[in-house]
Parts: C-alpha cells; structure tokens; sequence
C-alpha cells in the first residue's frame, strides 16, 4: 500500500505552498523548506528576464536512485519553455539551445571532459542577463572565418553522481545533494497519470507570472533585502530574484532563508535568530504568552539552548521571576507581539503572515 504524507510544507500563499506540496508527494528533499525553494525557483524560471542574475539549480546524489530523474521530470513540467532533460547533447548544441528556455541537464558526470569545459564556460557567462559565448560561425560559402555572440542567459538545470560542477561555477548555483529513501520515506512512483496536475500548475505559474511581472521587476530594482545582507556578495545576487517573488506573494522568508543556507553552504546568524523567534512564536496558543527557562524552550523548538539564550539576550529579553506550577522560577515571559515584532525586521512586504487560528 502506497504511504501517505503529511505536508511539512510551511508555505501560506496558494499558488506556492500547493506548487511544493505536490513536490513533496514525488520528491524526497533533505530539508522541508527546500520544497519551498525549489518551487520557487521553478516560479523563478517565469519571470527570469527581469532579473540581472539567474542561479543555477544544481542536483548531485552519492548513487544512483535518489529521485535526480524524477526531480527533472518535474521540473521539466513546471519550468518555463524547458524541453525533455539533455543527456549526451553535443557542444554545438548546448550554446544553441542556451537561449529563452530552461534548461535541463542529466547525467552531467558521465560527459566528457571537453563537453564538460563546454559547459562550464555557458554557464559562468550565462548567469548574468546580457551573457554570451563566442563560438567561430560558417559564412555563405561554408567556411569558418567569424566568430559570433551565443546568448546564454536562462535558467538551468544540472544533474549528476558526486560533484559535477566545482569552484566559480558552484558559486553561481544552488546545491542540493539527494539521498536515496528509506521505507519511511518512500515517495509516491512517477507515473503518467500523476502528471497532469503538474500542467495545471504551470498554467497556474504562468498565469502568475504575467499578472505579477511588473511588480516582480519593481521590487527586484527596489534592491531592498535586509534579510539577505549577511550572506556573501554573491549569494545576494542570485538570491534577489527569487526573494522578489516571495515578497511579491506576500511569504515570510524565514523558510527560504534556511534553504538558502543548505543550497549555499552559508551560516547566516541573522537567520538563525529569525528561526529562533519563529520557533518560539510557533508555542503560542491564542495569543498567550510563552513562558519557559531556556533549557525548556530548547526542548520544545529543538533548537540549542545556549543560541536561544544569545538570542534573546541580544535582543534585550531577560528572565523574571514566573510562578509555572510550583514556585516561582527564573523563566523567559515572552509576549507574541514582541517576537512578530522582530520578525517583521526580516520581511519588507506587508509584514509576516498572520497566524492560523
């Protein structure tokens, strides 16, 4: 009998949080906020010409039978213009095929080694919106006597065993590596009749993306992104496109931040104390209180007990005396409008989400 999931999905827009779920039924991802990242970029793929930069979706595994083929299979039905995934193209053929589409590369360790350079030089100049490749073109006699300027800015897909892509090129992507499932964690099987609803959402993204463009373009030259500052220089670029598009959808980016630090390979403090006060507003209960020591708040959102306390001290919480179920005791009284408060610092768009009731 086929398992059942639950979503670990955190998503509130519609068209976001319904595009990660049905990820989530096929693809098992080592983290519940990469299925809002990869949905995301998926959306991206719409609206990628209004942006400077485009990251590279970069899909590595140890072994076979990870869920590489599935993932592109998906993508393949979501993305914009994507074709059927590339194995073995020629050189020719992916400068020619670089140009308003998405595109999706497979089994990227097993090309050789000159077909590899080929890539590697489309996509480091292919990143950034205006990149081209010279490539030496016939005239009209047949003959090789000019170069000519390949466009090569669009999104891309990578996929491969161990690691396919290394130094300038990795730091143009977003990384991440599957691993093949347990039997707790076997997804549902890939088949055709599974696979309409992926077309239904691309309309749906389409749709999306050409009411919302002008507004995706305006926030993106807003170039305003707090929440994106402590990351390195390059992170920020091919991480605005993306956050423009959340805040467009009007979605609290702290689950994107923690997948931006996964697919980049990051420590991000700023972010880290913004999962913090998310995970402690996550133990109020209609609007009441959290109180606890912080060895009791460390239990109860899994995160340790030493960063909740130089958290909240760094942001100017201190213990009191509390009476919870004996004598009183030193323990954090926590007001939930002082954490959403805080939260609001790293979202620029309407504030954070209201909470479900």
């Amino acid at each position: 009998m086929q398992q059942q999931f639950t979503s670990t999905v955190n998503t509130t827009n519609p068209l976001l949080r319904e595009v990660s779920q049905q990820i989530q039924r096929f693809i098992l991802l080592p983290d519940p906020s990469l299925y809002e990242f990869v949905s995301l970029w998926a959306i991206g793929t719409h609206v990628y010409k209004e942006f400077q930069h485009c990251g590279i979706l970069n899909i590595e595994s140890p072994t076979h039978g990870c869920g590489k083929s599935t993932t592109l299979e998906i993508l393949e039905l979501l993305c914009y213009n994507a074709g059927s995934p590339t194995v073995a193209p020629t050189q020719a053929g992916l400068f020619h095929g670089a140009d308003d589409v998405t595109m999706l590369l497979d089994e990227v360790d097993t090309w050789s080694r000159e077909l590899r350079q080929s890539l590697v030089s489309i996509l480091n100049a292919g990143f950034s919106a205006g990149g081209v490749v010279m490539r030496l073109a016939k005239d009209d006699l047949g003959n090789y006597d000019k170069n000519r300027k390949y466009p090569v800015y669009c999104p891309k897909v990578l996929a491969g065993i161990g690691e396919i892509i290394s130094g300038a090129t990795r730091n143009r992507a977003f990384t991440i590596t599957l691993q093949r499932q347990s039997r707790e964690e076997k997804r549902e099987r890939f088949i055709r009749s599974k696979k309409a609803v992926f077309a239904d959402l691309k309309k749906k993204i389409a749709q999306w993306a050409e009411a919302n463009r002008g507004r995706v373009r305006e926030v993106y030259d807003k170039d305003a992104f707090p929440y994106l500052e402590g990351f390195a220089d390059r992170t920020y670029d091919v991480s605005c496109g993306l956050a423009s598009i959340l805040e467009v959808m009007k979605e609290h980016p702290s689950d994107f931040l923690r997948a931006l630090e996964i697919v980049r390979g990051e420590t991000n403090e700023a972010v880290q104390e913004a999962l913090v006060f998310r995970a402690l507003l996550a133990l109020s209960k209609d609007g009441q209180p959290i109180i606890g020591m912080a060895s009791e708040l460390s239990e109860l959102t899994g995160i340790s007990e030493s960063f909740v306390t130089a958290t909240l001290r760094k942001y100017g919480f201190e213990t009191k005396n509390v009476r919870q179920g004996g004598a009183p005791r030193k323990r954090y009284f926590l007001q939930p409008g002082e954490l959403t408060s805080l939260m609001s610092s790293y979202f620029v768009v309407g504030g954070p989400p209201e909470r479900p009731a």
